[in-house]
């Protein structure tokens, strides 16, 4: 690709140079001049079919650059042939005029009659006007024709910024869904309700649990209205370092998951399993979520009661053994284990549906930055 790149950016800044000439040839050499012009554009916009094809077929790391340099290519030499068109149409219009002028000079008129008499004067002021906004629409036309041609060329410019950042965006591992996780709220579904002063006064604190939001209900005599912000704070204060205690840092649960030998178990890394605890739980140890069918998903890599646990609710296989309720240990020995029963079977990691869309396939290396593991 490389040659035939290099030959065609030469025959642009042959062109280029060549444009020069118009404007000193006389009319004889002009039509010559004009039509090499136009053989090379046309020599170019075949070669750029070809580099097209070849920078489809480069790598993976050089396709966009090639792709690139290929689009600018193409608007220089779109640039070269509206510059040619236009010089051609005031070349048109510049010969007309001159025949034009050639045949008026060269009529012989004869004087007429009082009945025949033409008011010359005002025709040709007439005709001027027509000439003159005749030549100012062609300007305009040629003008908006030149702002369309750029305006498709910006165009393919920024598709290929816009594909050169999805691309970026893809380097990193990141999709949409992932952006909106990273941004999630770190806590969920906090109500506080108060009553007037001095009548009996109520503090209501939901947290999330299997069944639902668990409502905490606190219930005081009446006190004066400065007594209630303190002591909601005070419970505020405590719940939040509760909701605090379920969630563990990165790092922390890398180590975990090396102690327990998950580094290369079945042929996923540490890095496969970090990401799959951040798109399924946000590395909440206590998640549980309810599904449509009625089953739940339990603990830090949001294992289905269904076929993993009991939780004495609904039907379950229960193909683990184990309680769903030790799914939410702070230790996560219930649920490593039971992780690498799912792992170890038919589809491996691919069992869920989140590390498939954001996970598999993409570079997670940045999951281990900053964390030591001895």
């Amino acid at each position: 690709m490389e040659p035939l790149y290099q030959q065609t950016h030469k025959h642009v800044h042959e062109i280029q140079s060549h444009m020069g000439r118009l404007e000193t040839a006389d009319k004889q050499a002009l039509h010559l001049v004009e039509n090499e012009i136009q053989a090379s554009i046309d020599q170019i916009f075949s070669q750029l079919e070809r580099l097209e094809i070849l920078s489809s077929k480069e790598p993976p790391h050089k396709r966009q650059n090639a792709k690139l340099r290929v689009d600018q290519l193409k608007y220089d030499v779109q640039h070269l042939q509206t510059a040619l068109r236009n010089f051609q149409h005031r070349r048109y219009a510049r010969e007309q005029q001159e025949r034009q002028r050639e045949e008026l000079l060269s009529r012989t008129f004869t004087t007429n009659d009082s009945d025949t008499t033409i008011p010359m004067d005002e025709s040709l002021q007439f005709n001027s006007s027509l000439q003159k906004i005749h030549h100012g629409m062609d300007d305009l036309i040629g003008g908006g024709h030149s702002i369309l041609e750029g305006l498709r060329a910006q165009r393919v410019t920024l598709k290929g910024t816009q594909k050169k950042i999805l691309d970026i965006a893809n380097m990193l591992g990141l999709s949409n869904t992932v952006m909106r996780l990273i941004e999630k709220r770190a806590f969920q579904d906090k109500y506080f309700m108060i009553d007037s002063p001095g009548e009996d006064q109520q503090a209501v604190w939901e947290t999330p649990g299997p069944a639902g939001p668990a409502p905490l209900t606190l219930h005081r005599a009446s006190s004066p209205p400065r007594m209630t912000s303190p002591l909601l704070i005070s419970l505020v204060s405590c719940l939040v370092a509760v909701d605090q205690a379920s969630l563990i840092g990165r790092c922390d649960l890398a180590k975990v998951l090396h102690q327990e030998d998950l580094d290369g178990f079945e042929g996923y890394s540490l890095t496969d399993w970090l990401c799959l605890a951040f798109v399924e739980s946000d590395f909440n140890i206590t998640k549980v979520n309810e599904n449509t069918d009625g089953s739940f998903d339990y603990g830090i890599f949001q294992i289905n009661s269904h076929y993993w646990c009991n939780d004495y609710q609904s039907h379950t296989e229960n193909n683990c053994q184990v309680d769903c309720q030790e799914l939410l240990s702070p230790n996560l020995l219930a649920i490593i284990n039971c992780a690498k029963k799912i792992v170890s079977g038919a589809g491996g990691m691919k069992n869920w549906v989140k590390w498939r869309l954001h996970c598999a396939g993409r570079p997670l290396s940045y999951w281990m930055t900053g964390c030591h593991l001895a």
